[in-house]
């Protein structure tokens, strides 16, 4: 799972929060949640150190594949840092300056009405997830208490959705909005964890 977070964090830099969910999981799977129990009874504590050994190497294999990147970065433009965007476009890429508008994009933003046929006129680029994809608010966690793994789920969505809404464009030409495809397997899994 660490090799497949750290190959799309290569192309599609904001998924290397994806790291979040990827570090519950193997909590999960050694049973971290047994160390409040081993306080109360005070017994033999749990062997951690398989643990360690999983987050040491799923650490290492994203930090390796991100490395690659940065060095890449910096034999090109001279920058680890720059991915060549400030280059083509000399403006911030994060600010809070575009907010306003990429929330309106995000979630506002209709398609057009026309008096020829199709009636809706889909912008080229891109209209509000509430009209091009509604199922996307069905993750939404409702009625259903939230587990550990939602809440885990859900703050990684919001951290990376945070950086979508200050970056400098929200996709270019496109259907919907192209960018959400750094969060879709953070919905899907959210979804099937609503049902």
């Amino acid at each position: 799972m660490a090799l497949c977070v750290g190959m799309s964090a290569v192309s599609r830099q904001l998924t290397i929060f994806y790291f979040l969910p990827l570090a519950y999981f193997l909590l999960e799977k050694h049973g971290v949640h047994r160390l409040s129990a081993w306080r109360l009874e005070q017994g033999n504590p749990p062997n951690l150190k398989p643990l360690f050994k999983d987050l040491l190497l799923a650490g290492s294999i994203t930090l390796g594949f991100i490395s690659c990147l940065l060095v890449s970065n910096y034999l090109k433009y001279g920058d680890p840092f720059e991915s060549g965007l400030n280059l083509m476009y000399p403006r911030p890429q994060f600010s809070l300056d575009y907010l306003l508008k990429n929330v309106r994009h995000y979630f506002i933003k209709p398609p057009s009405l026309s008096s020829d046929f199709p009636s809706l006129v889909y912008n080229l680029r891109g209209d509000s997830l509430l009209f091009t994809s509604p199922f996307y608010f069905f993750a939404i966690p409702i009625r259903k208490p939230a587990t550990a793994i939602v809440y885990c789920l859900g703050l990684t969505l919001v951290i990376i959705f945070g950086f979508l809404l200050v970056y400098a464009s929200p996709g270019g030409n496109q259907f919907g909005s192209r960018y959400i495809i750094d969060v879709l397997p953070l919905i899907f899994l959210l979804l099937v964890f609503r049902f």
